[in-house]
């Protein structure tokens, strides 16, 4: 692995946010007549803040693949040679991977190092070595196994990271070591199992460090920890959703140590499935993703290495009324992507502004908004409605409070990454063309791929693929 550090977030929560939450016994009544039977807004729109632009490019078209598999929170990672690897509800709890851009999957895992517990999925692929991590949690721990051959053969570690009496929501992320000399760098030992914990590997994932508490518990369930993002020169950050914004710590000694350096103040709905997002560029500016109180999707920028943010501004379009489930990440500097689900439903109309009320006539799509001048104070952005109107991802609810409820069928994120400047989206597919809320009950494991438009490395991209041929193909829908 040589540099390159592995980091393991765990948020261990009295109340579980995965598998394990209790949650508010609510139902949401309609009270509207007309059903939302489009998008609001073109299937490509271009805009700022709050002002629709013309878009700035021509031929944008998406394919969304449709692995066979169910899913319940799908990561996504891709090997340098160009493997889609992710992790759908196979049963056995392996991963599975496709070697010819979605057409075709394989399942890949091992009998001996593979988990035989899953309650919380996660995978990671380390994009400088291509070692593909799964690492699941039973309970009390996380299991971490991980191959350097594309699954032909398999390492493990059966206690990567642990919080007594129990933790959830663990993240897996994989980044250079800061600068600073770590080798003295205490770390805070774990007395109980409430707030978020990172634990830092530096030899791969075969033992890790005893961990350190980065959040304090919530005093209300407002969101749990996303990600842990690395920026290329180590500097490592992780954000955690509060009542009133969003909050992100830093560190600057590979996870010994974090500081607590600023919070949004634009509101936040309740929930626990808010999971605000972080993003670094090649030149380490950083880019906090998270739904604000209005509904919409904000990002604020740091290019001090988190020292200090820009005020939030919006990125979902005008028309977009409500959002959830968020993914960032970025590559050249200013040029970041954002995927997220989106409603142009009519909020006053739902007995709460918040996903878990929404009424039975919202439909939610997929949505990829992207930038290339994120660091100017009034950037521009390109947004696809990636789901056909006539097939959201989602009709009625989306129950973001834990727990059991006919609307929690999405669970509680969703996956991108970047390869080669084209965002690759693994999602949770609840309405498989289904003409009604009641039957928005489906946990369908798809991916979408940005085939045509904006190369997050600056230009525009190229198919991967015969679109015309794909758009005939069963497993594959091919819009825009």
């Amino acid at each position: 692995m040589g540099s390159r550090w592995l980091w393991v977030a765990v948020a261990c929560l009295a109340l579980f946010a995965g598998c394990l939450g209790t949650s508010e016994d609510i139902e949401s009544e309609s009270t509207a007549d007309e059903p939302d039977t489009g998008t609001g807004v073109p299937e490509v729109v271009g805009h700022r803040a709050d002002q629709l632009t013309e878009p700035d490019v021509e031929e944008v078209a998406a394919r969304l693949i449709d692995t066979g598999y169910d899913a319940s929170e799908p990561e996504i990672g891709v090997t340098s040679d160009g493997a889609i690897v992710s992790n759908p509800s196979t049963g056995d709890e392996s991963l599975v991977i496709s070697e010819d851009h979605g057409r075709s999957w394989e399942q890949i895992g091992s009998t001996v190092h593979n988990p035989k517990v899953n309650l919380d999925p996660w995978m990671h692929v380390d994009p400088d070595t291509d070692r593909i991590f799964n690492g699941p949690l039973y309970v009390a721990c996380s299991h971490l196994a991980w191959t350097d051959d594309n699954g032909d053969s398999w390492m493990s570690n059966p206690i990567a990271g642990c919080g007594l009496p129990a933790h959830d929501h663990q993240k897996i992320t994989t980044g250079p070591g800061a600068f600073r000399n770590t080798a003295d760098a205490p770390a805070e030992a774990a007395d109980d199992a409430d707030g978020t914990w990172v634990h830092t590997s530096r030899d791969g994932g075969q033992t890790f460090t005893t961990s350190a508490r980065v959040f304090e518990p919530s005093p209300c369930t407002s969101g749990i920890n996303g990600p842990v993002e690395v920026g290329p020169e180590g500097t490592a950050y992780l954000a955690s959703p509060t009542c009133t914004g969003t909050e992100i710590a830093v560190s600057h000694d590979s996870g010994s140590s974090w500081e607590k350096t600023w919070e949004t103040d634009n509101g936040m709905y309740s929930g626990l499935a808010i999971d605000s997002d972080v993003a670094t560029d090649e030149e380490g500016n950083v880019y906090l993703f998270s739904p604000g109180g209005d509904g919409r999707m904000h990002v604020s920028v740091s290019q001090n290495r988190g020292t200090s943010f820009t005020d939030p501004i919006a990125v979902s379009p005008p028309g977009v009324n409500m959002t959830v489930l968020p993914l960032v990440d970025a590559s050249a500097e200013g040029h970041v992507a954002f995927a997220y689900l989106g409603t142009t439903d009519d909020v006053s109309q739902w007995d709460r502004p918040e996903p878990s009320y929404a009424r039975e006539e919202a439909n939610w799509h997929l949505y990829l908004t992207t930038t290339a001048d994120a660091l100017t104070e009034e950037p521009t952005f390109t947004t696809i409605q990636l789901t056909p109107d006539e097939d959201p991802v989602q009709r009625g609810c989306i129950w973001l409070k834990g727990g059991g409820n006919e609307c929690r069928n999405l669970l509680d994120f969703n996956g991108m990454v970047l390869h080669e400047g084209r965002p690759y989206i693994a999602y949770t597919d609840g309405c498989d063309a289904c003409p009604e809320g009641e039957q928005s009950t489906n946990d369908l494991h798809r991916i979408a791929v940005l085939e045509q438009g904006p190369s997050l490395t600056g230009g525009v991209l190229d198919p991967l693929v015969d679109l015309q041929n794909a758009s005939e193909d069963e497993s594959a829908t091919v819009v825009g």
